[in-house]
């Protein structure tokens, strides 16, 4: 009876024999060579594609963990581009700054002011025009559900008389998401009618099969393959940064407008309670300005939700995209141009949102 099984499965276990002989073998020395020649740890641990795409790995110097937000920039760090962050990872706003905490601001990148020195974000400018201390509290690439949970933290740590809350579109559809650009968030989901928060505390992004497919959790593992993938050119195949992005399951821009306006809402409740007044700003990109003929639908149901929350909101759209039409090559000024790619805002369209938020404020 075996010699008849074995003879039926002689001609798969041929097949198998010459894999591993012929494939799997040569692999393992290649694997292994590469690693020492490299000075590449032998034993197999780390996942190269995710260390790659992964935001804490790729900008260790900048951003650190947070088990509540996902991702602070990093505490007391100045880099020589004129970046300088303080306590809880706050941007400090250039010499000479006004001390004080009367104003808090919190907000993405463009808050933060990514691309221009200390003294050039719309957060200092403010400052200086108003005479009153500012605490930036902006991270790059959160979104709004982010940010106002940054608010609710920082708000118990400085007291500010005055939070302003600022937001792009992009920060909306951003609350759809468990993962953004290679590191897990916050999210929340409203189920029986009220907020439910997950990934609470956040888990570390670490390239599981979930966050970067079955292909790459098993592969990246491989620096023989990362190597290859590299020197032939694929990289943008193989590091393909949409992978750092996973979505919630079946929520869209009405569910993602939907979470962001209950969670405005609770913030408005706690800033009662402190007396504190909340302002929320929309800015917006050069691509949204030059490329939207109207703001999109989900941008409106958080403006209007934070309007009947009572909330003191401004919306730069209308005056922003007046300019672009009268002027356009005023309106492209406010930008960092990358050749015909738009940047963040530099230092004269952060000093446009200064002056906007500063007229706000002296109602």
């Amino acid at each position: 009876m075996l010699p008849m099984i074995m003879s039926k499965f002689k001609p798969l276990i041929f097949s198998l024999l010459s894999i591993v002989l012929f494939f799997v073998i040569p692999f393992i020395f290649l694997e292994l060579g590469l690693r020492i020649v490299h000075g590449v740890s032998i034993i197999p641990g780390e996942n190269f594609f995710a260390s790659r795409i992964a935001l804490l790995k790729s900008n260790s110097v900048f951003y650190t963990y947070d088990s509540e937000l996902g991702w602070i920039n990093k505490p007391n760090y100045k880099n020589d581009q004129s970046y300088t962050f303080g306590n809880y990872g706050i941007r400090l706003n250039g010499e000479n700054a006004i001390a004080g905490t009367d104003i808090l601001a919190v907000g993405d990148s463009f808050t933060l002011g990514a691309e221009v020195a200390d003294d050039e974000t719309w957060p200092s400018q403010l400052s200086r025009r108003l005479n009153l201390g500012i605490v930036n509290g902006g991270v790059g690439a959160y979104g709004l559900d982010q940010t106002v949970l940054r608010a609710h933290q920082l708000m118990r740590v400085f007291l500010p008389k005055i939070v302003i809350v600022s937001s792009i579109p992009d920060d909306i559809m951003r609350s759809a998401y468990s993962s953004f650009a290679g590191a897990n968030k916050p999210y929340f989901r409203i189920e029986n009618g009220e907020l439910a928060r997950k990934n609470s505390p956040v888990p570390r992004y670490s390239g599981t099969t979930l966050e970067i497919g079955p292909l790459r959790a098993i592969l990246g593992r491989s620096y023989l393959v990362d190597w290859v993938m590299r020197r032939i050119g694929n990289s943008e195949w193989w590091l393909t940064p949409g992978l750092g992005y996973v979505r919630i399951g079946d929520y869209g821009d009405t569910e993602a407008a939907s979470v962001d306006c209950r969670l405005l809402q609770e913030l408005k409740q706690e800033a009662n309670v402190h007396g504190t007044r909340i302002i929320f700003v929309m800015q917006y990109g050069g691509s949204q300005i030059f490329g939207w003929p109207e703001v999109l639908p989900y941008v409106t149901t958080v403006l209007d939700c934070a309007n009947a929350a009572k909330i003191e909101t401004i919306d730069l759209w209308a005056e922003m995209k007046a300019i672009q039409k009268r002027e356009p090559e005023t309106a492209r000024s406010f930008y960092v141009m990358h050749g015909d790619e738009f940047g963040h805002m530099n230092r004269a369209g952060n000093g446009f949102v200064a002056e906007a938020l500063a007229r706000k404020l002296a109602q």
